[in-house]
């Protein structure tokens, strides 16, 4: 747990400091727009856990800041400091990860499951307030397209947590999905069942 808060702390020092120098940037340029974004992107990584998306997050600041840095803009040092410290949470961030795995396969191979692992087990089995509202206006609407589910949690759950929740559904085997991309397709297993053959 204090690892984790460090590691987070780290990085919240670290989103300060990049808006501290694009505070020095021209207003009209964009990569300062860029790489607050991407730094705010790391933390939020972070705090979900999303090892991977925050590895990818400071390999981009790397390679920002190398570009930043062939700019006139301000003190190359600066760019330079930022880019190291890019490095180190990266590197950081992929010796936690590594760390969780090791203690993850550990404690799976001793046989012994705790109380809490048991209870996220137990929660795993069980589809969530959200997914049951999917499936409710899906069976009352037949059919529908990821942008007609967006309205129903509009301002309460992010556009990647929703598809997430449908991933799930669909891993469930409790909906289908037809067809790719924006024409994809959402239908509901209970209405799909309760059609008659179609006649040869």
């Amino acid at each position: 747990m204090n690892e984790t808060k460090n590691l987070l702390q780290k990085a919240m020092n670290f989103s300060l400091a990049v808006y501290r120098v694009c505070k020095k940037l021209p207003e009209s340029e964009p990569m300062a727009g860029q790489l607050k974004k991407t730094a705010n992107e790391l933390v939020g990584d972070l705090v979900m856990e999303e090892w991977k998306e925050a590895q990818k997050r400071a390999g981009c600041l790397i390679a920002y800041f190398e570009i930043s840095r062939n700019q006139d803009w301000i003190n190359p040092v600066n760019w330079e400091i930022l880019k190291k410290e890019s490095f180190s949470l990266k590197e950081q961030i992929g010796f936690f990860e590594a760390n969780k795995k090791s203690r993850k396969i550990k404690k799976e191979g001793t046989g012994i499951v705790s109380h809490n692992a048991e209870t996220r087990k137990k929660y795993k089995k069980e589809i969530s307030s959200r997914q049951k509202e999917i499936l409710s206006f899906l069976e009352s609407k037949r059919a529908a397209k990821f942008s007609d589910l967006t309205p129903l949690f509009k301002d309460r759950i992010s556009e990647r947590t929703l598809r997430a929740d449908l991933q799930d559904l669909l891993n469930r085997n409790l909906i289908n999905r037809e067809g790719i991309n924006k024409n994809s397709v959402y239908i509901s297993k209970t209405f799909q069942a309760a059609q008659p053959p179609q006649a040869q």
